[in-house]
């Protein structure tokens, strides 16, 4: 029984080991591939090792970009995420010979504007923060709120 147990885990572990080997025989070769070369090839296979390639190469510049943008780091988050799935779904519109970096800077400009645009049909009101109304200020919106005063009708 304990020969087995010690086999099944020798056999475990080099399955292991030979799945870590595969992908990292898989992410060596991606070293030296242009982006237009490993997305192509994404494109073509959608091999997730290729995609998590792709995102790897842009996280920081792209995010960066983005948090200066939208000035927020939960906001450029987001819209991030919203690029890499739109880049997958958008994956059939890339034209060979073109150049990826300015194809997935324009989705994420896109995807910012749109997320603003999102943002300005529910704009947040501070509860705390001075209101003005035709010029005059108002007082907080829970001053507001709380006066005993009849509304503007």
């Amino acid at each position: 029984m304990k020969k087995q147990h010690t086999e099944a885990r020798k056999s475990s572990k080099q399955g292991r080991k030979a799945k870590a080997t595969h992908a990292d025989a898989m992410l060596v070769n991606h070293e030296g591939r242009t982006d237009e070369e490993l997305f192509l090839d994404y494109r073509e296979t959608e091999d997730s090792l290729v995609f998590t390639e792709l995102v790897s190469r842009y996280q920081r510049e792209l995010f960066n970009y983005l948090r200066r943008f939208l000035g927020d780091a939960a906001k450029a988050e987001d819209v991030f995420q919203q690029t890499f799935l739109q880049v997958h779904v958008k994956s059939e519109l890339f034209q060979s010979g073109r150049k990826f970096r300015p194809w997935l800077y324009t989705i994420a400009t896109h995807q910012a504007i749109d997320h603003q645009r999102r943002n300005k049909r529910h704009r947040r009101l501070s509860l705390d923060q001075s209101q003005r109304s035709s010029g005059e200020e108002v007082g907080t919106l829970m001053e507001v709120v709380a006066s005993q005063e009849s509304g503007p009708l």
